[in-house]
């Protein structure tokens, strides 16, 4: 079966189960390390693992709770992607943007993304959070390689959204992506101030780029964790952040 054909068939899984009405949800939520808390704003709330959806990974890292779930926030009906998967766990550019993919076919016109950073920016102060307006992928992957098509990104991140977080007292930052599992050295650090980042993750990048070309209106929102390359930093640090 193709790819498509594959996700496809994921989404009509994930529908069944978390939308049996036929209703399709207007936003999606994506929630990084740390964020499952935020699963308490979901009413009426119906769960969906990863590892239930045919053919699709379970994630494996702590602070990830690995489930799709639908409800309302607000009267407004969201799919949430509570937790993701990386390329860090051995996973695929495909796999990885799987969920971002599967909110896409279930009809939703908008999406947030939220994400645990280290600082890149001196400035940057653990548990500030950043409107992000831009993104530097540096994970050598891409995942729209393949489909032939040459999406645009110039503006990956919608401006009315951006307008709205930077009104709501966040600042404006750019985010690179790397691979990881490793932290960064104090020279990445150096390197990546130097490209034009303020802050640096693990994941999003990619996710964000699989929205591409879609018409989906895509917001962003990074939590300094922890600041990047410095001695001690741990996991366990980031998740209490």
């Amino acid at each position: 079966m193709s790819a498509e054909g594959d996700i496809g068939r994921r989404v009509e899984s994930v529908r069944r189960r978390l939308f049996p009405d036929g209703q399709s949800p207007a936003w999606g939520l994506v929630l990084g390390s740390g964020f499952g808390c935020w699963e308490d704003n979901l009413e009426e709330a119906r769960w969906l693992d990863f590892g239930e959806v045919p053919g699709m990974a379970a994630s494996g890292v702590r602070g990830h709770r690995g489930r799709f779930g639908a409800g309302a926030v607000g009267g407004v009906p969201v799919v949430l992607s509570s937790g993701r998967l990386h390329l860090y766990e051995g996973h695929s550019v495909e796999e990885v943007v799987q969920p971002v993919r599967i909110a896409r076919g279930l009809g939703i016109r908008n999406l947030l993304f939220t994400t645990a950073v280290g600082a890149v920016d001196p400035a940057l102060g653990r548990g500030q959070a950043l409107a992000v307006a831009d993104q530097i992928n540096l994970t050598g992957e891409d995942p729209h390689r393949g489909s032939g098509r040459f999406p645009d990104v110039s503006a990956l991140y919608d401006p009315g959204f951006l307008r709205h977080l930077i009104g709501a007292g966040l600042r404006e930052g750019v985010l690179a992506g790397v691979k990881g599992p490793s932290y960064e050295t104090p020279a990445e650090v150096s390197a990546l101030r130097a490209l034009g980042a303020d802050a640096v993750c693990m994941s999003t990048v990619l996710e964000v780029l699989a929205t591409a070309g879609s018409g989906v209106r895509v917001g962003g929102v990074a939590v300094v964790a922890n600041r990047a390359g410095q001695h001690g930093t741990s996991h366990d640090q980031v998740l209490r952040v």
